[in-house]
């Protein structure tokens, strides 16, 4: 992950969303609902240079 640009929670949640500009792809974490630590779920989504993230 290079560059993080924006990130933003899913509605629920239970997953955060960061964009990486420079990496240019979108990485998936899952939230602890207990203590609120972030785990990466091992899913991206490759984009050119994402900048922000809306629900």
């Amino acid at each position: 992950m290079k560059g993080p640009r924006n990130f933003t929670l899913l509605p629920d949640g239970k997953f955060l969303l960061v964009a990486n500009q420079i990496s240019n792809n979108i990485t998936v974490y899952k939230v602890d609902n207990k203590t609120g630590l972030l785990e990466f779920t091992g899913n991206e989504i490759s984009i050119s240079q994402p900048v922000c993230l809306k629900f």
